[in-house]
């Protein structure tokens, strides 16, 4: 737990001082592979349980649960939102970012939280909603 505390306080802190441009992109990107290895084991992990949720739904012959496709242009996706973080921190103006009503330094780590949540509601919605219809299933109010 506490290995997990402190990955967090590194993943969310921001040095003292004031940044630059290049400072501000640097502590984005230092963050991205860490980033992206909690959306990815997320995301295979949903990936488990949704399999686990459809064994025994029946699928119509060329139907599939959702879009395939999706899971090969998420990635992609996803990081070009985590891009756009570090665009809108860098390089918009400061009147804008302190609109959000926290300090300037701050909206680097309030980006990146938000971010990564949002990511991982994603990543995990469609076994939600999958879940949902297996334990409905399972209670005998859904065929």
């Amino acid at each position: 737990m506490e290995t997990y505390r402190r990955f967090a306080q590194w993943l969310f802190s921001v040095p003292d001082g004031s940044r630059s441009r290049w400072d501000i992109i640097r502590w984005w990107e230092i963050r991205r592979i860490p980033y992206n290895v909690i959306v990815g084991l997320a995301g295979v992990f949903s990936m488990f349980l949704l399999y686990f949720f459809i064994a025994d739904e029946p699928i119509v012959n060329g139907e599939d649960i959702g879009e395939p496709i999706l899971i090969f242009i998420a990635p992609f996706l996803i990081n070009i939102c985590y891009t756009a973080g570090w665009i809108v921190e860098a390089f918009f103006p400061g009147a804008f970012l302190e609109s959000f009503m926290v300090e300037r330094k701050q909206i680097g780590p309030r980006f990146l939280r938000n971010g990564l949540q949002l990511s991982l509601i994603v990543v995990f919605l469609p076994t939600v909603v999958w879940g949902v219809l297996w334990a409905l299933r399972l209670a005998g109010l859904r065929k």
